[in-house]
């Protein structure tokens, strides 16, 4: 009973921590309940380049769209055709629209993933002409702005904004005067792009990128080889003969029967990782924000640490003993179904731990629905897929290996799995090459523990020679792939930042220096690209370090709490990546950078300096 406790309360952890009760982005469940009174995505303001309109005039009108934190929306030609371009759509009578002219966006991501995105402030300027017959006092301009807003974890549904505007009508020859000049400034240009390089990372980061990038083929078949490696862990694999000899001994030696029972049985599995799917799309920005609060990824990564020491065998976790009766003495489909279900959850001491490091797996694909629950029936269907093979060719339960010093020897490296896991889930809280060197200890100690094991528990000598070479590979992969590009060695150069603070910035004003403010956070993939490239390059790097140059300041929004975040929210800016720049005078100088190339950088650097 004890035990069930244990179990049940780690459970509970698990979902509160993947629900902060402080975070600032809203989710399914927000959007459901608030309906049309949640907060806004994006701001909203129309205005007219004359303060009259008189008969047969040609005028703009400007609508100035500003995303608020933390979303930005697809600009009016994103590059896949199923995203939500963003659109301006005008009616009055009297009037005709000519054209609409939306500027260029910014172009983030790499491959696949790119996206064509409006950032910031963003101007979209309507040509529109008035009839020769136009009359009565105020023109009535209407229409909506439609777009979908979207951060980097998940997009809210598709909306819109209406729009209105009145304009006084003058008689024809009467004086008008032009208003608002500085909207009605289209420049034609492509979208900006954001510069990258390939390289660095290790191969984590290789691995990373082929499983987040853009080929759903590769990441499905990833997760239908985690289900089937989960059958090797010691909750699944003592069962996988006894089921078979369960649905056999049913089906009265009838093979098609006995395959239509493990269908059931296999069904029953999938129900469940459904079940885990609607959850994962449900509460994807929810586990997306816990990695800004410090005691929420704690949590998460103590979760997923008490299950690996499950399986290492330091303690027994096992779930209430009212599951295994369910499981047991049902016959027919619904039987097997059910049992189905239960052998999932009954599995859940071995499983919980990768069941939490594929939620926030899920939370990554940028809230992909059909991708995230596909992903779930992968797994389930690579749990379950042993289960119908057997059934279809019952000669081959046979061959099922029984436990022994091999099954606990895997058991085992699936809790070195997990401690991968929890602490890629801590990630986000850790210095730069943190995770990577956590990483490669852990894969150390598992490839020691191979070596070892094998030394002592294998006797025959062909298993032990292979089971020590393998240890040894894995250790030299930890050594090779993960610690020595992150431990000891020189850091490659890097601009020269101060943390930002208001005191800073007051004492960059009194010495008349120039101001750039870099903001930044480490869960923001963009701005880490950004240090690893602009940042490192040799001229940025002198920029930065020139005696009474432009001061280059850090502004760090990784905790949600922190004095910057606060401070760049006060300036409506603590959505990274972003990049502010003050003149020697203490004035801000716009547009503020979301994404740009050295280039790019250094010539509004020259800027701020006074040169051409």
């Amino acid at each position: 009973m004890r035990r069930c406790w244990i179990t049940a309360a780690l459970m509970v952890m698990a979902i509160a921590a993947t629900s902060p009760g402080q975070s600032e982005t809203p989710g399914f469940l927000d959007d459901l309940l608030d309906g049309a009174n949640r907060n806004k995505a994006v701001k909203v303001e129309v205005f007219a380049s004359q303060d009259k309109v008189r008969p047969g005039d040609s005028f703009q009108i400007a609508v100035v769209v500003t995303p608020l934190h933390p979303f930005h929306i697809n600009s009016n030609r994103p590059l896949d055709q199923d995203y939500v371009a963003t659109v301006v759509s005008l009616q009055a009578e009297g009037i005709t629209v000519k054209s609409i002219a939306y500027p260029p966006g910014v172009l983030t991501g790499i491959g696949a993933n790119r996206l064509d995105l409006y950032v910031e402030r963003t101007v979209i300027v309507a040509t529109l002409t008035a009839s020769d017959a136009l009359s009565g006092e105020t023109l009535a301009i209407t229409g909506k702005l439609d777009y979908q807003a979207c951060e980097d974890l998940r997009c809210l549904r598709p909306t819109f904004e209406p729009i209105s505007l009145n304009v006084t009508i003058a008689p024809a020859g009467s004086e008008v005067v032009a208003t608002h000049a500085e909207l009605f400034v289209i420049v034609s240009q492509p979208a900006v792009e954001a510069e990258t390089e390939d390289g660095g990372g290790g191969v984590f980061d290789a691995l990373n990128k082929l499983l987040t990038g853009g080929n759903v083929a590769v990441q499905l078949v990833a997760m239908f080889l985690l289900g089937l490696c989960i059958n090797l862990t010691g909750c699944t694999l003592p069962s996988l003969a006894l089921t078979v000899g369960f649905f056999s001994n049913q089906a009265e030696g009838k093979i098609g029967r006995q395959v239509t029972l493990a269908a059931a049985f296999s069904a029953g599995m999938l129900a469940f990782f459904a079940v885990m799917g609607g959850i994962s799309v449900g509460i994807g920005v929810g586990f997306s924000a816990i990695y800004q609060y410090p005691m929420a990824v704690g949590a998460l990564v103590a979760i997923i640490v008490v299950f690996s020491g499950s399986l290492f065998g330091f303690y027994t976790l096992s779930p209430p003993k009212a599951i295994y009766k369910v499981a047991g003495g049902h016959t027919g489909l619904m039987g097997a179904f059910g049992m189905g279900l239960v052998a999932v959850v009954i599995a859940i001491p071995c499983t919980a731990g990768f069941l939490v490091g594929i939620m926030g797996y899920c939370a990554n694909l940028g809230g992909n629905w059909p991708l995230i629950i596909g992903v779930w029936l992968l797994v389930g269907l690579g749990m379950s897929a042993p289960f119908v093979i057997l059934a279809m060719i019952p000669t081959l339960t046979k061959r099922v290996p029984r436990g022994g010093d091999w099954t606990e020897l895997i058991k085992k490296g699936f809790g070195f799995v997990l401690l991968i896991v929890a602490a890629y889930q801590a990630k986000s809280m850790l210095p730069p090459g943190g995770f990577e060197v956590i990483t490669g200890a852990i894969i150390f100690a598992w490839g020691t523990f191979i070596a070892l094991y094998g030394w002592d528990k294998i006797k025959h000598p062909a298993g032990r020679a292979a089971v020590l070479v393998i240890g040894i590979l894995v250790v030299a992969i930890a050594i090779i792939g993960f610690l020595l590009p992150n431990v000891g060695g020189t850091e490659a150069p890097h601009a020269a930042f101060v943390d930002h603070s208001p005191q800073v910035i007051a004492r960059a004003k009194a010495d008349g220096r120039p101001v750039l403010i870099k903001v930044t956070a480490k869960w923001c993939s963009i701005c880490q690209e950004q240090e690893r490239t602009i940042y490192r390059d040799p001229r940025v790097i002198a920029e930065s370090r020139r005696p009474g140059g432009v001061l280059f300041v850090k502004a760090d929004v990784t905790l949600a709490d922190s004095p910057a975040r606060r401070e760049m929210h006060r300036l409506g800016t603590d959505a990274p990546p972003m990049t502010l720049f003050y003149d020697s005078s203490g004035k801000e100088v716009k547009p503020r950078l979301a994404n740009y190339t050295t280039e790019q950088l250094l010539e509004r650097i020259r800027k701020l300096r006074g040169e051409p």
